[in-house]
Protein backbone atom coordinates (compact mmCIF):
# COMPACT_ATOMS: atom_id res chain seq x y z
CA UNK A 1 0.00 0.00 0.00
CA UNK A 2 1.52 3.55 -0.53
CA UNK A 3 1.33 5.64 2.36
CA UNK A 4 -1.93 7.51 1.16
CA UNK A 5 -3.66 3.97 1.08
CA UNK A 6 -4.61 4.88 -2.37
CA UNK A 7 -2.20 2.32 -4.46
CA UNK A 8 -0.97 -0.23 -4.41
CA UNK A 9 2.43 -1.69 -5.84
CA UNK A 10 3.29 -5.58 -6.39
CA UNK A 11 6.06 -6.81 -8.60
CA UNK A 12 6.43 -9.79 -10.40
CA UNK A 13 8.37 -12.98 -12.00
CA UNK A 14 7.76 -11.05 -15.71
CA UNK A 15 10.04 -8.17 -14.43
CA UNK A 16 7.66 -5.49 -14.10
CA UNK A 17 6.20 -3.69 -11.20
CA UNK A 18 2.73 -2.81 -11.53
CA UNK A 19 0.88 0.39 -9.38
CA UNK A 20 -2.62 -0.39 -9.04
CA UNK A 21 -5.52 1.94 -8.36
CA UNK A 22 -6.27 0.13 -4.57
CA UNK A 23 -10.12 1.05 -4.81
CA UNK A 24 -10.75 0.21 -8.81
CA UNK A 25 -8.37 -2.46 -9.37
CA UNK A 26 -7.07 -0.68 -12.26
CA UNK A 27 -3.30 -0.55 -13.24
CA UNK A 28 -1.67 3.12 -13.28
CA UNK A 29 1.37 2.29 -14.60
CA UNK A 30 4.28 -0.60 -15.14
CA UNK A 31 7.80 0.22 -14.20
CA UNK A 32 10.04 -1.64 -16.32
CA UNK A 33 13.74 -2.19 -16.68
CA UNK A 34 14.80 -5.24 -14.07
CA UNK A 35 16.42 -8.02 -15.72
CA UNK A 36 15.04 -10.88 -13.66
CA UNK A 37 12.53 -11.57 -10.99
CA UNK A 38 11.56 -8.85 -8.84
CA UNK A 39 11.22 -9.90 -5.03
CA UNK A 40 10.46 -6.61 -3.24
CA UNK A 41 8.83 -3.52 -3.78
CA UNK A 42 8.36 -1.36 -0.79
CA UNK A 43 7.07 2.38 -1.37
CA UNK A 44 9.18 5.70 0.57
CA UNK A 45 7.22 7.17 3.05
CA UNK A 46 6.44 9.95 1.06
CA UNK A 47 4.75 8.21 -1.42
CA UNK A 48 6.70 9.37 -4.28
CA UNK A 49 9.40 6.51 -4.75
CA UNK A 50 9.42 2.59 -4.85
CA UNK A 51 12.31 1.31 -4.34
CA UNK A 52 12.51 -2.53 -5.88
CA UNK A 53 15.39 -5.37 -5.91
CA UNK A 54 15.37 -8.88 -8.22
CA UNK A 55 17.20 -11.81 -8.42
CA UNK A 56 20.17 -9.57 -9.58
CA UNK A 57 22.48 -7.36 -7.45
CA UNK A 58 20.92 -4.35 -7.74
CA UNK A 59 18.47 -1.87 -5.55
CA UNK A 60 16.47 0.42 -8.03
CA UNK A 61 14.33 3.75 -7.26
CA UNK A 62 11.54 4.99 -9.28
CA UNK A 63 9.88 7.99 -9.50
CA UNK A 64 5.90 7.31 -8.63
CA UNK A 65 4.70 10.69 -10.91
CA UNK A 66 6.26 9.43 -14.10
CA UNK A 67 7.67 6.13 -14.22
CA UNK A 68 11.28 6.96 -14.11
CA UNK A 69 13.78 5.34 -12.74
CA UNK A 70 16.19 7.58 -10.32
CA UNK A 71 18.47 5.42 -8.91
CA UNK A 72 20.51 2.06 -10.03
CA UNK A 73 22.07 1.07 -6.30
CA UNK A 74 24.92 -1.40 -6.52
CA UNK A 75 27.27 -2.87 -3.95
CA UNK A 76 25.50 -6.43 -3.04
CA UNK A 77 27.32 -9.29 -4.23
CA UNK A 78 24.31 -11.54 -4.40
CA UNK A 79 20.38 -11.21 -5.12
CA UNK A 80 18.87 -9.38 -2.55
CA UNK A 81 16.18 -10.16 -0.77
CA UNK A 82 14.45 -6.90 0.87
CA UNK A 83 14.48 -3.34 0.79
CA UNK A 84 13.60 -1.42 3.86
CA UNK A 85 13.56 2.47 4.15
CA UNK A 86 14.70 5.33 6.63
CA UNK A 87 11.32 6.94 7.75
CA UNK A 88 12.78 10.40 6.66
CA UNK A 89 13.23 8.78 3.27
CA UNK A 90 16.95 9.99 2.78
CA UNK A 91 18.16 6.35 3.13
CA UNK A 92 17.67 2.70 1.79
CA UNK A 93 18.52 -0.90 3.40
CA UNK A 94 19.05 -3.58 1.46
CA UNK A 95 19.58 -7.47 2.67
CA UNK A 96 21.55 -9.75 0.63
CA UNK A 97 22.45 -13.56 -0.09
CA UNK A 98 26.15 -12.17 0.60
CA UNK A 99 24.90 -12.21 4.60
CA UNK A 100 25.14 -8.41 4.39
CA UNK A 101 23.38 -5.75 5.03
CA UNK A 102 23.88 -2.65 2.91
CA UNK A 103 22.83 1.38 3.36
CA UNK A 104 22.45 3.76 0.75
CA UNK A 105 22.22 7.21 0.66
CA UNK A 106 19.98 8.66 -1.24
CA UNK A 107 21.09 11.69 -2.25
CA UNK A 108 24.62 10.84 -3.55
CA UNK A 109 23.13 6.93 -4.86
CA UNK A 110 26.37 5.95 -3.34
CA UNK A 111 26.61 2.79 -0.16
CA UNK A 112 27.86 4.29 2.75
CA UNK A 113 27.85 1.23 4.91
CA UNK A 114 27.80 -2.32 4.67
CA UNK A 115 27.06 -4.45 7.99
CA UNK A 116 28.94 -7.54 8.39
CA UNK A 117 28.18 -10.03 11.32
CA UNK A 118 25.26 -12.54 9.92
CA UNK A 119 26.32 -16.25 9.24
CA UNK A 120 23.77 -16.65 6.55
CA UNK A 121 21.36 -15.11 4.05
CA UNK A 122 19.70 -11.62 5.16
CA UNK A 123 16.25 -11.86 4.35
CA UNK A 124 14.36 -9.22 6.26
CA UNK A 125 15.14 -5.76 7.17
CA UNK A 126 13.29 -2.84 8.45
CA UNK A 127 14.83 1.27 9.72
CA UNK A 128 13.93 3.48 12.43
CA UNK A 129 15.92 6.54 13.22
CA UNK A 130 19.81 5.40 12.93
CA UNK A 131 18.78 1.91 13.44
CA UNK A 132 18.27 -1.12 10.77
CA UNK A 133 16.91 -4.30 12.29
CA UNK A 134 18.01 -7.56 10.38
CA UNK A 135 16.80 -10.96 10.36
CA UNK A 136 18.90 -14.22 8.55
CA UNK A 137 18.74 -17.76 8.03
CA UNK A 138 21.15 -17.79 11.02
CA UNK A 139 18.35 -17.83 13.41
CA UNK A 140 19.32 -14.55 14.62
CA UNK A 141 17.82 -10.93 14.48
CA UNK A 142 20.67 -8.33 14.91
CA UNK A 143 20.28 -4.27 15.70
CA UNK A 144 22.30 -1.97 13.94
CA UNK A 145 23.60 1.51 15.11
CA UNK A 146 23.86 3.55 11.79
CA UNK A 147 25.85 6.19 13.50
CA UNK A 148 28.73 3.57 14.31
CA UNK A 149 27.80 0.86 12.11
CA UNK A 150 28.17 -1.84 14.99
CA UNK A 151 25.89 -4.14 15.85
CA UNK A 152 24.65 -3.42 19.20
CA UNK A 153 22.35 -6.42 20.18
CA UNK A 154 22.25 -10.20 18.32
CA UNK A 155 18.57 -11.61 19.64
CA UNK A 156 18.98 -15.43 19.54
CA UNK A 157 16.00 -16.57 21.54
CA UNK A 158 14.29 -18.14 19.04
CA UNK A 159 14.57 -22.34 18.49
CA UNK A 160 14.19 -21.86 14.64
CA UNK A 161 14.65 -19.35 10.97
CA UNK A 162 12.80 -16.07 12.41
CA UNK A 163 11.28 -15.30 9.30
CA UNK A 164 10.52 -10.84 9.12
CA UNK A 165 11.20 -7.77 11.34
CA UNK A 166 9.54 -4.67 12.06
CA UNK A 167 10.61 -1.39 13.57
Amino acid sequence: WSPDGKKIASGSSDKTIKVWDALHGKVLQTLEGHSDEILCVTWSPDGKQIASSDMKETVKVWNTANGNLLYALVGQKNLIYCVAWSPDGNRLAGGSADKTVKVWDLETGQCVQTLEEHLDKVRSVAMQGSTVVSRSGDKTVKVWDLETGQCVHTLTRHRSMVMSVAC
